[in-house]
This record gives C-alpha cells, structure tokens and sequence, in this order.
C-alpha cells in the first residue's frame, strides 16, 4: 500500500476516475476576474446552484457577518460579504459539492461543523495578530477545505483509507502520521495535489496540503500554513472536531499563551468562532 502514492500521481495526470472542479466554480472565477461584470451577473452564476445558492444566505446571515436584517436574495449577500468574500464561500462549497459518491458518511454535518470553524478560526487568528501576507478570503477557503483530502480518500481510495485507519487504532497513533507511513502521503497531501490540479490559488494548496506538519510548507506560505494548524489544534480542543483523526490538546496551551502574548485575543476569537459554526452545516 506504500505504492499509493505513486498510483495516485499516475492518476491524477490522466484524469482518471476523480472529480472534475466544478463548472459554476470556473464560471464564477470569470465572472469575478472580468473587471466589467456586474453584480447581477456574478448572482446569476450563483442562482445557477441552489444549494450554493442556501448555502451562501446562511453565511450571510450569520452571526459572523448580520449587521442588520436578514438578507434574502443572493444579491443582497453580495452586497453584505462583498465579491472576494463570497468568491471564497462558494469556491469551498463547490468543491465539497464534487464529491457527490456515496462513501461511509464521512461528509456529514459534523465534517461541515469542523470545516466552518477551522476556516473561521484560521481567518480570525490572522485579525488578531495582524496578518496580512495572505488575503483573508484565501486563508478562509485554505481551512474551509483542509480536510478534503479526507473525503477524497473515502470516496475514491476507500481501501487505503481503512488501511491506515487500522494502524491508528491499534497503535494509538494520529491517523495522518500512519497514513504517511501505510500510504506515502497522509489526507493533506493529497487534497493538495488535487486542488492544485485544479489550479487554485498556492496559498490555499498549501494550507490545505500542510496543514498538519508546517514546517514542511513553501517559505512564503508558510506563516499561512501555521495559522490553519493553529485553527485545527485549537478546534480539536475545543470542538468541533472530527475523532477519527485522533488529535490531542498535547501542546496547545503553549501556542495560546504564544498567541497571547503577540496581542491576539484567543478567548474571543474562540466566542466568534462558536457562533459561526452553525453557518454551512
């Protein structure tokens, strides 16, 4: 099974049997690019895909960007998150929504839950120690998508998966790190090589590709990388998290206090995270 890797390369410069990026996620790419697009035309994009579409109002009218009355139309939640913002909000839920095989139910509500708020908190993180190398779109999009790798795997690989999952759960180990051993690669990795197949910004691949192990990231990504580690230790902590992975609170009482002490308020950076999880579950 250690060939993974190598089989998996093989299939991703052919195209084999892997999603494809979403066509509305090409369209609306466009559409934000051309600097004579109208509003109207980028919600049309959006009205094309309903679920992106309920999706984006619930966003919206969350407690992370509500500064007035719910808004109703796609429009108005233009108006409300701007076009960068919503660009972000719909690229990670169409990415989620090309994997549409029936695999063991890993992309469930609790996933969303755990993908929201890693996303919220990397991008909250960034505010409060004044991070700016980074739009904070990206950095959003990077934890929104971290863990697609994940669903990949379920939903493709489903053996290599389970293989690796086995050796967790006899040696008690954290499933990404048996993963490189069982498999070559661990979930990041390979929801990298996958979104970068598909041309998305580096900043987000390489958050999503690193994300356990930030060290290993390209320099210029590199604080990036660290603020969505930080986001996934901190939700593993303190909810929601996903318990297949295996993660432990080992250490994350240093990097706060670290955090801390560089001005970042932790404690309500985590209040605002809480409330927003409920948003694209």
């Amino acid at each position: 099974m250690a060939k993974f890797i190598e089989e998996f390369r093989a299939v991703l410069a052919d195209g084999g049997d892997l999603p494809s990026l979403p066509e509305v996620v090409i369209d609306l790419q466009e559409a934000l690019e051309d600097d004579t697009a109208s509003g109207g035309r980028i919600a049309g994009v959006i009205r094309r895909d309903p679920a992106m579409a309920t999706k984006l109002l619930r966003v919206a009218n969350s407690s992370a960007f509500n500064t007035g009355s719910p808004v109703s139309s796609v429009d108005g939640a233009l108006q409300r998150l701007g076009f960068r913002q919503v660009r972000s909000i719909c690229m990670g839920i169409a990415v989620m929504g090309a994997f549409n095989r029936s695999g063991s139910g890993l992309l469930d509500q609790r996933f969303w839950q755990h993908s929201v708020a890693v996303a919220t908190l990397a991008r909250e993180l960034a505010r409060g120690l004044g991070y700016h190398a980074l739009p904070l779109d990206e950095l959003y999009v990077g934890g929104l998508l971290h863990d697609v790798g994940f669903v990949l795997l379920d939903q493709y690989f489903p053996h290599a998966l389970k293989e690796a999952r086995v050796v967790a759960e006899a040696t008690g180990a954290r499933l990404w790190m048996t993963e490189r051993i069982v498999l070559g690669t661990d979930h990041g990795e390979v929801g990298g090589m996958l979104l970068d197949s598909w041309s998305l910004p580096a900043g987000i691949t390489a958050a999503v590709s690193c994300h356990h192990h930030p060290r290993e990231a390209p320099e210029r990504h590199r604080d990036a990388v660290w603020l969505t580690f930080a986001a996934e230790r901190l939700s593993a902590t303190h909810g929601p998290s996903l318990a297949i992975e295996g993660l432990s609170g080992e250490g994350t009482e240093r990097m706060v206090e670290a955090m801390r002490s560089a001005g970042c308020d932790v404690d309500a950076v985590l209040e605002g995270a809480s409330a927003n999880v409920p948003a694209l579950a």
